[in-house]
């Protein structure tokens, strides 16, 4: 693994107490936070009757936080974060774009009126706030695009959308990937974890995968899946510096590549080369010293890994840690017909 600091928020909201229930937000919140700590990112667990934060610890995912839970988990992420080399942030539940802004809602949320949100939810520009500091890799994951259950019933005098709006990261180590691009709505799917989960499952522990790399596999891997019902999107640059969750596997020494440096024959050597080359002897030449090897060696080379992936024991994609179907059976989970859009 990379070396370095590298910490993780890791949130799934499903019990809403004034919406319907989500089904898949835990399942994806506890496999994302399992396949983060296998390569290497711990987590914080916050205190929340002393507003404290203790020591970065193995990373486990937070269910069902309410308001004040969800804004204590964010300061105390803020916190480890700051001298991190890359921190990720990755939120599954409901969230909603009011007035241009984006927000993440809290399992306690009422939602009356579209002025509630700034007092019931946690903004998106509070999360971004909370990672900006350092200068490695910070990357906000949402998985939060799903059809907005307050929208009906909240009296408003602004704009209340689908999905999340278009966002622009603060920084240039940022990156802020949605599940679905904005002003769309996202998939629950109708499995144990989301189409975007999946995807991301798939790629997450994939060696030698650059950030913006793993991301475009996961946008075909979820247009696919979804018949092209949902695309994710990604916001923001992160300039010339490649990242890596999974760095690239060492490549092995190829001995046939390896180039040996000719020997060349003393000076005594090549006059008598020379000498007996003039009087037509072929068996006497300049390079007789050099010995060439045999095509009928009968030796075998062993094949090479041809990519970084290959011989590591990577995941492949569809492969997840409980068992699945192979990939060509996936899409059979997912019928074009039998989404749930919550």
């Amino acid at each position: 693994m990379s070396e370095g600091k590298r910490v993780a928020l890791v949130i799934g909201n499903s019990a809403y107490s004034s919406a319907s229930l989500l089904k898949n937000p835990v399942n994806d919140a506890r496999d994302i936070a399992n396949a983060l700590a296998r390569v290497g990112f711990s987590g914080v667990t916050p205190n929340v009757s002393t507003d404290s934060v203790s020591d970065v610890e193995p990373l486990v995912p937070l269910f069902n936080l309410n308001y004040d839970r969800l804004r204590k988990a964010i300061a105390a992420f803020a916190r480890i974060a700051e001298d991190a080399d890359q921190a990720v942030f990755y939120y599954a539940g409901h969230g909603i774009e009011v007035g241009g802004r984006n927000y993440l809602i809290p399992i306690d949320a009422m939602l009356q009126h579209a002025r509630d949100v700034e007092f019931e939810t946690a903004s998106l520009d509070q999360v971004m706030g909370a990672v900006e500091d350092g200068n490695g890799l910070r990357l906000i994951i949402l998985d939060a695009c799903r059809d907005n259950p307050f929208r009906s019933r909240m009296i408003s005098t602004r704009t209340v959308s689908r999905g999340l709006s278009i966002v622009e990261p603060p920084s240039n180590h940022m990156l802020v990937a949605y599940s679905s691009k904005h002003g769309t709505v996202a998939l629950d799917g109708n499995t144990g974890n989301s189409p975007y989960a999946i995807a991301l499952l798939n790629y997450l522990e994939q060696p030698g995968l650059e950030i913006g790399e793993l991301f475009r596999e996961v946008q075909d891997f979820v247009l696919e899946a979804t018949a092209r019902r949902q695309e994710p999107r990604t916001y923001g640059s992160l300039g010339r510096r490649k990242y890596y969750l999974v760095p690239p596997l060492p490549r092995p020494v190829n001995p046939a590549s390896l180039t040996v440096e000719k020997t060349h024959p003393n000076k005594g050597q090549q006059e008598q080369g020379v000498e007996g080359a003039e009087h037509g002897d072929p068996s006497q030449n300049v390079n007789s010293g050099i010995t060439a090897p045999s095509p009928e060696a009968g030796t075998t080379e062993e094949r090479q890994p041809t990519n970084e992936s290959e011989g590591s024991g990577a995941r492949k994609p569809g492969q997840l840690d409980r068992e699945r179907a192979p990939g060509e059976q996936f899409y059979e989970a997912f019928p074009t017909d039998g989404f749930a859009q919550e």
